[in-house]
């Protein structure tokens, strides 16, 4: 008989364990899905707002000039990194290759991102 008890105690505080377990498990579970889907908005509200304006520079080629140094120059917004930049130049002005030459004209990119005021509604 006290075998018994001692086993049936044994089974149920393993049952115990266990539920708390899964009930820890799946509270974590529930917790970093919660945090999931709120990143998800806020990036959603927030960075999907920007505003990208795009204008074109006409340039005349320098002695010296490089698309790099164009890059450098003239990709100011960090929409691109100067390497995507130099392969949007090369496709907009039919490049074949990075060489360029004195008195070359070449259009180039001019990106500003802007991001939209937030008015913030006071609760006073």
């Amino acid at each position: 008989m006290k075998k018994q008890n001692v086993r049936r105690q044994s089974v149920r505080k393993r049952r115990e364990q266990q539920r708390l377990q899964l009930i820890i498990l799946f509270s974590t579970l529930l917790l970093v899905g919660s945090i999931l889907l709120l990143m998800q908005l806020f990036n959603s509200q927030v960075y999907g707002m920007e505003e990208v304006n795009v204008t074109y520079l006409n340039v005349t080629i320098q002695p010296d000039d490089t698309l790099w140094d164009l890059a450098t120059t003239y990709n100011t917004s960090n929409f691109y990194s100067n390497n995507d930049y130099i392969k949007v130049v090369k496709k907009m002005n039919g490049l074949a290759s990075t060489k360029i030459y004195a008195g070359d004209q070449l259009t180039l990119p001019i990106i500003s991102v802007e991001f939209p005021a937030h008015n913030f509604v006071s609760t006073d």
